[in-house]
């Protein structure tokens, strides 16, 4: 068996395209707040499975509005940070088709109220890196593998797998495969010692940081979760 996307990815699509529109009809009310939020029930085309796989993480901001989940905490295991520019996105307004992509997806995911809270996990080396990246601002905060950084109030705390904090409540995650990178715990059991649970956990099947080798760890997982293949029209 080889771990290159070609020969993994048709492991996990379906014969014919699975419409976002199954995840739409999940959940029957506007989720506006933390507060009046449902919980998300699995689509019988997912039979079970509380993960899905789409291409990048722009397609996973796109299921999750689509869904109505809002006012949720989000965990992002990757080994990268985007740096986006704040006016790429229009603050009052839901990300459209055309705004979404891999790098604009987190703070879309922020602005359209889909993530009350995000929680990134890191590998230590790119850890190291984004601490460096954010510098000393006056409202960082840190600890021993672990560092907040609000975004214009907004709450964002960064750490190393051992450092995650589990919050009291379903999460949604993503997964980028640049998070597999060297040292990266196996993300499988480690969520499972860690006691997350995944409201509805997606993994993108690239993201512009990831090698090879990681997407195809990437694939692996999404197969050893029962990931139901996503795909999402624009």
């Amino acid at each position: 068996m080889t771990t290159s996307t070609p020969d993994l990815r048709p492991r996990l699509m379906w014969t014919g395209a699975i419409l976002i529109a199954a995840v739409f009809a999940a959940v029957g009310v506007e989720l506006k707040a933390h507060g009046s939020r449902t919980t998300f029930s699995p689509p019988p085309d997912f039979r079970g499975a509380r993960w899905a796989a789409v291409n990048d993480a722009g397609e996973a901001v796109r299921v999750w509005g689509e869904a109505n989940l809002h006012g949720r905490k989000v965990v992002l295991l990757t080994g990268r940070w985007a740096q986006v520019r704040p006016e790429a996105i229009d603050p009052t307004a839901r990300p459209s088709a055309n705004q979404l992509d891999a790098d604009t997806a987190v703070l879309a995911a922020a602005r359209s109220g889909i993530a009350r809270e995000l929680e990134v996990v890191m590998p230590a080396a790119a850890f190291r890196t984004r601490l460096e990246e954010v510098g000393t601002p006056k409202e960082l905060r840190r600890g021993d593998g672990w560092f907040t950084l609000p975004f214009h109030g907004y709450p964002r705390r960064f750490s190393v797998p051992e450092e995650a904090e589990v919050p009291r409540e379903p999460v949604l995650a993503l997964v980028e495969p640049s998070f597999f990178a060297e040292g990266a715990p196996p993300l499988e059991s480690w969520l499972r010692a860690k006691g997350f649970d995944v409201e509805l956990g997606l993994v993108a099947l690239t993201d512009p940081a990831a090698t090879e080798a990681q997407r195809g760890k990437a694939i692996l997982f999404a197969e050893a979760e029962r990931a139901v293949a996503v795909e999402v029209q624009r």
